[in-house]
């Protein structure tokens, strides 16, 4: 289980991705995290956030695979199994 470290940054681009989304703009969502994406890490937010990216996208395959990462990564949380079990 990963330890969720307090990252100004991370929230700042976490909470501008979900704006996109809201804004059904699921191309600028995936712009703004892809950088975050290529650093090694797995943290269950981001890993979360990219997946409900790829599900608005309707790539359901590589949004199970986010969204099983950070199931691993936080098997505690609600949300991260619900989001798992509805890309498949």
């Amino acid at each position: 289980m990963v330890t969720i470290q307090a990252n100004p940054a991370l929230q700042q681009t976490l909470a501008l991705a979900n704006e996109y989304l809201r804004a059904g703009d699921a191309g600028a969502a995936d712009a703004v995290l892809g950088p975050l994406l290529e650093r090694p890490g797995d943290d269950p937010r981001l890993l979360h956030v990219s997946g409900l990216v790829r599900m608005h996208q309707q790539r359901f395959e590589d949004a199970a695979r986010l969204f099983e990462k950070a199931r691993a990564a936080d098997p505690r949380e609600a949300v991260l199994a619900f989001s798992h079990g509805s890309s498949q």
